[in-house]
């Protein structure tokens, strides 16, 4: 009995190391794939098509912000691109300039136009680098610190447009600065398809936005009915909260009929310090109306 259990226990073990050896044969080169990733970008000709170019892309930080696109080319930093190592990559609160360098191909005959979604609305600034047929490049702004009209196109994500024609092949540079993480989700869109997503997130966001809106509105109305102080500070908290979600999205410096230049930017930081301050006030409020049963306003 003993000899059928060592036996049975062998041949368990040699299941596992099997198992094991081919979970290792298979993914390890599909890891190591990932992780070197593609420098071309081939063009999906399909009109709906939304590719996913994390992987793709080479990227260098910076810690110099007086670096252009002439000196990045150069053989002392082009050597230095690094693959990333997630589709949607993070690389955290960081001061660095971060540079990108995407190389996209149109293997077809005709000409093929796709939006290069960056992903972060938060970034302060991203400039998009096209090479001319002298030698130079076209330089196009975006992001949440440049005014509406000033970007390349007129939309609260930092987007551009590319345009290949037929068998044409380019190597487009990015510049991103920000002062909250830079998160990247690389995306490839026909313009109708980022038209469509554009607006369904318009109207998700819209309806809880209304939302807060109406719990505003409700307060304010009870502030001046009752003069209670809490309802006050409530709809202050509301409204501060409110653009901080709306900085979120980019819609404050999309609206904002002035430029400030360093503070379109960090509208989102400003209004979260308010709605933090605020919620100090309503919590002291609540508390002291539970104390005095109401606390009014002579």
């Amino acid at each position: 009995m003993a000899f059928f259990m060592l036996i049975h226990q062998y041949r368990m073990a040699y299941r596992y190391a099997c198992g094991t050896a081919l979970l290792f044969v298979f993914l390890v080169p599909m890891f190591l794939v990932a992780q070197q990733g593609g420098q071309v970008i081939t063009l999906i000709s399909e009109p709906t098509a939304v590719q996913a170019i994390g992987r793709d892309v080479r990227f260098l930080r910076t810690a110099s912000h007086q670096l252009g696109v002439q000196e990045i080319t150069q053989d002392e930093y082009a050597n230095q691109f690094q693959t990333f190592s997630s589709l949607y990559p993070n690389l955290g609160y960081t001061t660095d300039v971060v540079w990108l360098r995407v190389h996209i191909k149109n293997t077809l005959p005709g000409q093929i136009e796709r939006v290069l979604d960056i992903g972060s609305i938060l970034l302060d600034s991203v400039a998009l680098y096209e090479p001319d047929e002298h030698g130079n490049f076209r330089e196009y702004w975006s992001g949440n610190g440049i005014f509406i009209e000033q970007r390349a196109m007129k939309t609260r994500h930092p987007v551009f447009t590319l345009r290949l024609q037929g068998y044409e092949e380019k190597t487009y540079y990015v510049r991103a600065v920000g002062s909250l993480p830079m998160i990247f989700h690389l995306m490839l869109f026909p313009h109708n398809e980022f038209t469509e997503q554009e607006r369904r997130d318009s109207n998700f966001y819209g309806c809880i936005w209304g939302a807060i809106l109406c719990i505003i509105a409700l307060n304010v109305m009870l502030f001046f009915s009752t003069r209670t102080a809490i309802y006050g500070y409530f709809a202050l908290h509301g409204a501060a909260s409110m653009l901080a979600l709306l900085s979120l999205h980019g819609i404050p410096t999309e609206y904002l009929w002035f430029n400030i230049e360093n503070f379109n930017g960090r509208i989102l930081q400003i209004s979260i310090s308010i709605s933090n301050l605020l919620s100090i006030l309503y919590a002291q409020s609540n508390w002291s109306g539970h104390q005095k049963n109401g606390m009014k306003i002579s």
